[in-house]
């Protein structure tokens, strides 16, 4: 019998509430520092220990498996692992799937916020057929964990893994406030966000820049409040928005910006410019380097280049 088989399901459709926040069809296209997230499951998926990885992204890739699993492979092992389910760490996600592929017994584990349409799994390649010829939809998926007739044990949540189908999860993730340093840092309690740190005098000046700030500029900028000492350092609080910052969705391009909230955004941005004075600059240097004649008027629609030179 030949060793069992991985598959990384990046066909699965990405839900609805993530899907309209950043305009993907799938995990996979997510851009996560300056990367598809893609190639970075790809690399996981490559330094497994299995012989044969195999990545699905299109309805084709999903068909040629079920053909290939009914017709031949029907008892062949198969690590299964849907793209929305990753970990901070690779290492404990690579090596979480070396032990799937040492199972003998149909298991499945999951972070504790997935829903039953995200799994990493162990099965046989007739179950794995069958759980496939579902389709996409996530609510289909669902039903076929939840209905399935040959029993599978599901091994204890594991909180090292993270799910993408979860917004919460997915918003922190993109943000990156579940890189180690940050995470270390703020905790999600609700709609609030907590920062804390050793650093008291750090955490006082953080807290108390938005004072600072003149009134035209404070609507731009969420401001901080309950600002605490403990014995362990400070920490003040901040409204959570649960949206991904406009960097992230910009860079997804017009799926994740539509051109309305593109406008809008532009014209957030050459305001906040205009009153904190860089227009002015901006005019000085185009001027300087020739970029507009000198009798000319400048105007910030009409001279973008003049602005991006």
């Amino acid at each position: 019998m030949t060793g069992p088989l991985i598959v990384l399901d990046d066909g699965i459709a990405v839900p609805d509430a993530i899907a309209r926040r950043i305009g993907v069809p799938r995990f996979g296209d997510l851009l996560h520092q300056r990367r598809p997230l893609r190639a970075r499951l790809q690399q996981i998926l490559d330094d497994a220990r299995y012989d044969e990885p195999i990545l699905l992204t299109t309805r084709q890739d999903r068909h040629a498996l079920v053909r290939r699993l009914r017709d031949r492979e029907g008892d062949r092992r198969v690590v299964y692992w849907t793209a929305d389910l990753l970990a901070m760490d690779p290492t404990h996600l690579r090596r979480t799937l070396d032990k799937l592929g040492w199972s003998d017994l149909d298991v499945v584990v999951r972070p504790p916020s997935a829903p039953l349409s995200s799994a990493l799994a162990s099965l046989p390649g007739r179950r794995v057929a069958a759980l496939l010829e579902t389709g996409r939809d996530p609510t289909d998926r669902e039903r076929w964990w939840r209905d399935a007739q040959e029993p599978t044990e599901r091994l204890p949540d594991d909180d090292a893994l993270l799910c993408l189908s979860d917004p919460d999860t997915f918003s922190r993730w993109l943000s990156g406030a579940l890189d180690t340093r940050a995470f270390n840092a703020l905790h999600a309690e609700g709609r609030v966000l907590r920062k804390h740190s050793a650093d008291v005098g750090k955490m006082r000046r953080e807290h108390g820049w938005y004072a600072l700030l003149p009134e035209s500029l404070k609507r731009f900028a969420v401001p901080p409040f309950g600002f605490a000492e403990d014995d362990a350092g400070a920490s003040y609080q901040m409204e959570r928005l649960r949206i991904p910052d406009a960097a992230i969705q910009w860079v997804h391009g017009p799926a994740g910006l539509p051109d309305e909230a593109a406008d809008d955004l532009l014209d957030a941005v050459f305001d906040w410019l205009d009153r904190t004075g860089w227009i002015d600059l901006f005019e000085e240097t185009a001027r300087e380097r020739g970029s507009i004649d000198d009798d000319a008027g400048f105007d910030v629609d009409g001279d973008v280049d003049a602005l991006i030179e």
